[in-house]
């Protein structure tokens, strides 16, 4: 665990510069599945040349779960709220992939979750965030602002983001400012597969494989983080 404290430090530096986020599902016919956040700042590898030589060839490829993080921070986080130990809580069954290459090239962050509903993907980018937050000593709560919720019944899969605080939303706004130009080419991806054919689907401009089981939809970041709506979507599936 002693090395994971840099990286999982430098992927929000490195963020700035150049990345993308992918957000994958694999829905099974019982509603079981994987969601996944994988956030790619390949392009900042280049920024490698001004680390510390020992950091700028070091390999890694490994994943933890949420539980090993949260215990090795159990002291600290016995000092935060009731509340917040169990927003927290909630995330115990995700897990972190990181795979840090400098000579591939590759840097890749993966936030994911195995589920039996995929409800319980509801927290997943707060999971993204949260990772990152237990690398640093600090123990102030984040605030969140936007949420999604996930729901599949009656053959109809929703993907619903919404703002939680519209105060704290604006002020986030304001701070992105300064960086719109650095932000302007992020994108947000969504890759949905599904077990049966795809009948309709709420994004028009989605692209579907062949089989129509997948389907591919995105948006620029910085738009996203405006208006979370830009995301939601609706897919009934064939019988």
């Amino acid at each position: 665990m002693k090395s994971y404290s840099f990286f999982l430090s430098l992927v929000f530096l490195l963020v700035l510069m150049g990345c993308s986020f992918t957000e994958t599902l694999v829905l099974q016919e019982d509603g079981s599945g994987r969601m996944s956040i994988l956030l790619d700042v390949s392009e900042s590898m280049s920024f490698g040349g001004d680390l510390p030589k020992e950091e700028n060839n070091q390999e890694l490829d490994t994943i933890i779960s949420f539980k090993e993080l949260f215990n090795e921070k159990r002291d600290s986080i016995a000092l935060l709220s009731k509340e917040e130990q169990e927003r927290l809580q909630k995330l115990e069954n995700f897990n972190l992939r990181i795979l840090m290459s400098f000579e591939k090239q590759q840097f890749l962050y993966d936030v994911f979750v195995d589920f039996k509903k995929v409800s319980e993907a509801n927290n997943l980018f707060q999971g993204l965030e949260q990772s990152g937050a237990l690398s640093s000593s600090s123990t102030t709560q984040k605030e969140e602002i936007i949420k999604v919720a996930f729901s599949f019944e009656n053959n109809i899969f929703k993907r619903d983001a919404y703002i939680v605080d519209p105060t704290l939303h604006q002020i986030k706004l304001d701070s992105l400012k300064e960086m719109e130009m650095m932000l302007g080419e992020m994108m947000y991806a969504l890759k949905y597969t599904f077990p049966r054919p795809i009948k309709t689907c709420s994004q028009q401009t989605a692209i579907f494989s062949l089989d129509r089981k997948t389907l591919h939809y995105k948006t620029a970041f910085l738009e996203y983080m405006k208006n979370p709506d830009l995301l939601n979507i609706e897919v009934s599936l064939e019988e």
